[in-house]
């Protein structure tokens, strides 16, 4: 093993059961934190320990944090699509918050933040057709058109990941 146990929140997803492989693979000890009703078919080969509980469960965050000395924070709500955002925000924002408020207490070495939309959508995405009729000059066309839910809500969660 190379250090103390590594837990990786968001390990049912794309990024998050990648990191876990990677984690595993070089010989860390491995804990993750996952919703029971969460697939764990990408990591369930893997030795790994399993927390259950979601990014707005204290008693669930503090459980799985205790005893780690690095924290990978893999949770992204990647439905930029959306009309209201609100369900974007409560993810990507507040609920990083909440884990960086639990992490702020935990006695963690390190604390690692990814927020990688371009990895769930860079292939094809729901405004990859209207990119190509001209929809904005300059736009991303992976993340929606300007002022989309994710464009605006994106930003607020690096601030609170650089305030820490």
């Amino acid at each position: 093993m190379t250090g103390a146990k590594k837990l990786v929140i968001g390990a049912s997803g794309f990024v998050g059961s990648h990191v876990t492989r990677q984690l595993v693979d070089r010989g860390d000890d491995v804990r993750v934190l996952i919703r029971r009703t969460s697939s764990t078919k990408a990591f369930d080969d893997l030795d790994v320990e399993y927390h259950y509980g979601d990014i707005f469960d204290d008693t669930a965050l503090r459980a799985a944090m205790a005893g780690c000395d690095d924290v990978f924070y893999c949770v992204v709500d990647t439905r930029a699509w959306l009309r209201d955002p609100t369900p974007l925000f409560r993810t990507n924002v507040e609920g990083l918050r909440h884990v960086l408020d639990a992490a702020i207490d935990a006695d963690l070495r390190r604390f690692v933040f990814t927020s990688a939309i371009d990895a769930h959508l860079a292939d094809a995405g729901p405004w990859e057709g209207r990119a190509r009729a001209g929809l904005a000059a300059g736009a991303d066309s992976r993340l929606g058109p300007p002022g989309s839910a994710f464009l605006r809500r994106q930003p607020k969660a690096q601030v609170a990941v650089e305030r820490l």
